[in-house]
């Protein structure tokens, strides 16, 4: 099995509500699009998709699993 450095991450976006729970736990990966005031990955600030996947580093995996637990309507999926 080949070792990866990355972790697949989902947004539906469709499903946020804007709490920003997952902002403050993990700030270095998420922020609220200035589009919508959804969640949105920092590489996408200005995005208004209803769904984005992206690679985050795996050195973030522990952050992002509580991000995923933590959120009211599920809206963030880690593989």
């Amino acid at each position: 099995m080949k070792y990866s450095k990355n972790i697949e991450v989902t947004l539906l976006r469709f499903k946020c509500i804007g709490c920003s729970y997952c902002v403050s736990i993990a700030p270095e990966v998420f922020s609220i699009s200035h589009i919508d005031g959804k969640v949105t990955n920092l590489s996408n600030l200005f995005s208004d998709e209803e769904t984005q996947t992206f690679s985050a580093e795996r050195v973030h995996m522990d952050t992002l699993k509580q991000c995923e637990d933590i959120c009211p309507v599920k809206a963030i999926k880690t593989a």
